[in-house]
């Protein structure tokens, strides 16, 4: 209650990330209808999240591991970028980082809209479009460039902002087809979202 009473940039921030969503979602949904696509073409389902990653120069492997364990190895070097390039382009408060604790309802709630949004929107629906007629690695490479494109004006944004979201794009797609599932893109998206949207609540 207190929340929604005094912390308005909390419950506006939501309902920001609900309206900046709720179209594209809705607009994508009904190009499905007839098409014979379903959840589990959509990789809206667990799938497999321990199945085996093919190795990949954009990870360093070279031989095949566990997703689980790529995760792992990938965690700690991307949250330290993270931070590293939204620090500077936020540019956070640190004094306020009570503050930020104060909006953390508002924060996990648009961090897990924004990620699944954003994979529906830019991964689930096009992969399931392109594999079929295209195959994985041209779905994950026109996947990553439009997300990668988007981002120029956002956090991350400008040319490096777009490099990173390329990257990224590139990690979160060949899980989600290797995977069969939407669990590791989420989770990493919901991740680099609170870090996201942390900095931000401090920067008020």
């Amino acid at each position: 209650s207190n929340w929604v009473v005094q912390d308005s940039w909390g419950v506006l921030f939501v309902l920001t990330r609900l309206a900046t969503h709720l179209a594209p979602l809705v607009l994508m949904s009904l190009t499905l209808i007839g098409s014979g696509i379903g959840r589990r073409e959509l990789f809206l389902v667990r799938g497999n999240p321990r199945a085996v990653a093919e190795p990949t120069r954009l990870l360093l492997m070279k031989k095949p591991e566990p997703w689980p364990h790529v995760v792992r190895n990938f965690l700690l070097v991307y949250v330290i970028i993270s931070v590293s390039i939204l620090g500077m382009q936020i540019r956070p408060n640190a004094s306020q980082f009570t503050q930020a604790l104060t909006f953390l309802p508002a924060i996990l709630i648009a961090a897990a809209i924004n990620a699944f949004a954003e994979e529906y929107e830019f991964r689930s629906v096009h992969i399931a479009r392109l594999l079929p007629v295209l195959g994985k690695q041209q779905s994950i490479m026109i996947t990553a460039v439009l997300w990668g494109l988007m981002h120029y004006w956002g956090y991350p944004g400008g040319a490096i902002g777009v490099l990173m979201v390329w990257y990224l794009g590139n990690i979160y797609a060949k899980s989600m087809i290797e995977t069969r599932g939407i669990v590791w893109p989420f989770a990493i998206h919901f991740l680099g979202d609170i870090i996201i949207y942390g900095f931000m609540a401090m920067a008020v």
